[in-house]
């Protein structure tokens, strides 16, 4: 039954960008399937010759000769550490690597969906909840958007994921500790999405001295920040000055984007819900008394984290997946969460028109509500422990 539902929520999820081929009326250079792999296969393939990925005069000559209606140069914003996933696919004609691409980034985004269904399923899943999950998944704007543009955000899925699972195992060990960090270290690809789940590994490491996580992050930085090195030893120092010239002006569905339209000279504001959420949540989260966040509390930071991001795309709110899936797996005991899940995704759905990615804000809000009301009903006094000095959450 699981398998089942995974392989239709992933076949009709595809449906959506691939329909794009078939639209003769939309023009070549408007957004072409795929279209954010280009910057990833351009960038790498400079960077397999010894040149310089950040530069923005090479990248663009790449792109014209693999996308010609391209207006303007799409430019690789994320660190080094990206390199070894996307070097592999630069030994391929592009048009083979993007499909190929995009193909390794769904079967990835099917497996970790099989794997929160087993964990939040709720053991057998019934035709009512069949039905429930379908369409809630299906409504999950942000897997269509990840799929469409080729978004390397289902890798980040994967380590939140996989950090959370070896986090939160039944048998934890000393290497899953040191695991979970390691998968943590996938998400350095876009550091600033969860930069809430850092602060927790941090403020534990220091403050209950649960130091494997940390390391195994840190080893995972050296691993993936280290392989590029082998084409360009300065790599880094390409990166550091890329960023002095980094574009600001990005409307995303963020509070800092939010607060920098009403003054675009003031960039600071883009900054502001990051530095002040994360000033408060330090200070809760030292206060504390259990050892070790738990794991509805990671959810319900994940959508605070992209909530109060700088940049966060709607593709990146994939990350919202275990969330979902947890909110839809409530339906085996409370039926709300699951219908009010899909009510907020139907709500986000772009029925028709033109996506217009800053008006995506509220998605992680609503989800994050709604995720403690559900909390709540499934235990009164868990609200009451989230963030404080006493008491325990329960498990999932």
């Amino acid at each position: 039954m699981r398998f089942g539902l995974v392989a239709v929520c992933c076949l009709l999820a595809l449906a959506r960008p691939l329909s794009v081929l078939a639209d003769d009326t939309k023009p070549a250079s408007e957004n072409p399937l795929f279209i954010d792999f280009s910057q990833y296969w351009t960038a790498a393939s400079a960077l397999r010759e010894g040149q310089n990925p950040y530069d923005p005069e090479i990248i663009a000559q790449r792109e014209r000769e693999v996308l010609p209606g391209l207006t303007e140069p799409i430019l690789q914003w994320n660190p080094p550490v990206l390199f070894p996933l996307t070097i592999p696919f630069s030994f391929l004609p592009y048009e083979m690597a993007s499909f190929l691409w995009a193909g390794s980034l769904l079967a990835l985004t099917a497996w970790i969906l099989q794997l929160l269904l087993a964990r939040y399923g709720q053991g057998r899943i019934s035709p009512k909840q069949g039905i429930i999950y379908l369409f809630g998944l299906l409504l999950f704007f942000p897997l269509w958007e990840s799929i469409r543009f080729g978004q390397v955000s289902p890798v980040l899925l994967a380590g939140f994921w996989g950090f959370i699972a070896c986090r939160e195992s039944r048998n934890p060990t000393r290497g899953k500790e040191f695991l979970a960090g390691l998968c943590l270290s996938l998400t350095a690809i876009k550091p600033h999405l969860l930069y809430l789940i850092y602060l927790v590994v941090a403020l534990e490491a220091l403050r209950w001295r649960r130091f494997r996580e940390p390391l195994g992050f840190l080893s995972g930085l050296l691993i993936l920040g280290g392989i590029p090195l082998l084409w360009r030893a300065s790599l880094w120092e390409d990166y550091l000055g890329a960023l002095q010239a980094m574009p600001v002006y990005f409307q995303t569905p963020t509070l800092g984007s939010l607060l920098h339209g009403l003054d675009t000279a003031s960039t600071w504001l883009r900054f502001l819900p990051t530095v002040v959420t994360g000033v408060i949540a330090a200070f809760l989260l030292a206060r504390r008394q259990p050892s070790v966040v738990s794991e509805q509390e990671l959810l319900l930071l994940s959508a605070l984290s992209l909530l109060t991001s700088p940049y966060g795309w709607v593709f990146d709110q994939i990350l919202l997946m275990p969330l979902v899936v947890f909110l839809l797996g409530n339906s085996g005991r409370q039926l709300l969460p699951a219908l009010g899940c899909i009510v907020i995704s139907a709500l986000a759905f772009p029925w028709s028109g033109r996506v217009e990615m800053q008006h995506f804000w509220w998605y992680p809000l609503g989800l994050g509500v709604l995720c403690t009301v559900a909390l709540k009903m499934r235990n009164p006094g868990v609200t009451a422990t989230l963030f404080n000095e006493s008491g325990k959450t329960a498990g999932p």
